[in-house]
């Protein structure tokens, strides 16, 4: 397949005007005059693609699969002979894509009808297809892959609302998910669906179904890396830059995510915050993003203020551990634009150091080092 593709590189530029000033494929009709060898094994690279796409395995990125009992659960252990595999067959798919974009796109498109009509449904057969569809991400021209991509997922949104039951909307969510977090060349160019987009992952992190909340932090967290200057810019259409509203909305976006997922969350909206260049702005939307955690923090630090052993409550100590990490979350993506909140805590983190190390050598000297190894001890360190 390989080779196919590039005896059509090697073509002279004459012969392949928009191949040569595109860099993508070409489509069918500029190459069917052109004695090439892809012509003898039109129907057997058919036949190609839909073996692997039937075949296709799990990108690394997909978290929600099924278990040998049959249901829909939360991945933990990552398996390298598939991940490797897998890479091997993105390859390959993205070779037969370029050798034929519009046969490619008819076959997944049957298959993805086949889907929602339910002559074909199954969690299998959608997982396979979508997770094609997410390979082939680049092959494609820019007007075809809008094209097919707004298709795509207007039918898994739809799919995902006609579905019912839990285990079933996880899998179609996963693969959205999945499928969004592979084209930002595609949600740089339309905002709107950006933000359509953005807006349904917000959905699915309130998903108590294992794994789903996982994988809309890590898919929000690779859209805001790749398309953070989307997020800060004042859209068409738009009062304000996204940005404010998904701030604004913090507190009820996070509500049911785990303290992990809530820095991820951070995480992410600090990647769009460094891409502001207007310090002033920028130091604003860091002052307004960490109003809540600043709010656990204060509220603690007033009790430790009146009485020390609040320190020795297990429930402070884990809030200010998450605090802290969602500071070191939010600091490592926001870079220097996050000194204005170092400098809101800096005092204070200073005297909560210097009362913990306190109360840990205290305890250390009454009970021992077997101190250390104690949950209350290991909390405050």
């Amino acid at each position: 397949v390989a080779e196919l593709y590039e005896e059509i590189q090697q073509l002279p530029v004459l012969e392949m005007p928009l191949l040569s000033l595109t860099g993508v494929s070409s489509p069918p009709s500029t190459l069917a005059n052109i004695p090439l060898r892809k012509h003898m094994y039109t129907e057997i690279l058919t036949n190609l693609r839909v073996i692997m796409i039937d075949r296709m395995v799990k990108p690394e990125e997909v978290l929600v699969v099924e278990n040998d009992e049959g249901e829909i659960v939360r991945e933990f252990m990552k398996d390298s002979d598939t991940i490797t595999l897998y890479k091997s067959m993105r390859e390959c798919l993205v070779y037969l894509t370029h050798l034929d974009v519009q046969d490619s796109e008819i076959i997944m498109s049957n298959k993805l009808t086949k889907q929602i009509d339910g002559s074909e449904w199954s969690w299998n057969n959608l997982n396979k297809l979508c997770w094609a569809i997410g390979s082939i991400s680049g092959a494609m021209n820019e007007d075809t892959e809008k094209r097919f991509l707004v298709t795509v997922i207007k039918e898994l949104l739809s799919l995902c609302e006609q579905k019912r039951g839990k285990d079933n909307k996880a899998v179609v969510a996963s693969n959205i998910m999945y499928i969004v977090g592979q084209y930002p060349r595609f949600l740089k160019a339309h905002w709107k669906f950006l933000k359509t987009v953005v807006n349904k992952l917000f959905e699915f992190m309130h998903e108590t179904h294992e794994g789903v909340q996982d994988m809309a932090c890590d898919t929000f967290i690779k859209i805001a890396q790749k398309c953070r200057r989307q997020f800060i810019s004042q859209q068409q259409g738009e009062n304000t830059p996204f940005i404010d509203e998904i701030i604004s909305g913090i507190e009820v976006i996070t509500k049911d995510l785990s303290p992990q997922q809530v820095q991820t969350f951070y995480e992410a909206v600090g990647y769009m915050i460094s891409a502001q260049t207007n310090k002033n702005i920028q130091e604003r939307l860091v002052m307004n993003y960490m109003e809540l955690p600043n709010q656990g923090w204060d509220r603690i630090l007033e009790d430790v203020s009146k009485d020390i052993n609040a320190l020795h409550i297990a429930e402070n100590t884990k809030i200010l551990g998450h605090v802290l990490r969602t500071n070191v979350a939010a600091c490592n993506a926001v870079g220097s634009g996050f000194s204005v909140q170092i400098a809101r805590i800096y005092v204070n983190l200073l005297e909560l150091y210097k009362a913990v190390s306190q109360i840990i050598s205290d305890t250390v000297a009454t009970e021992g080092l077997i101190a250390t190894k104690t949950p209350r001890v290991r909390n405050l360190r």
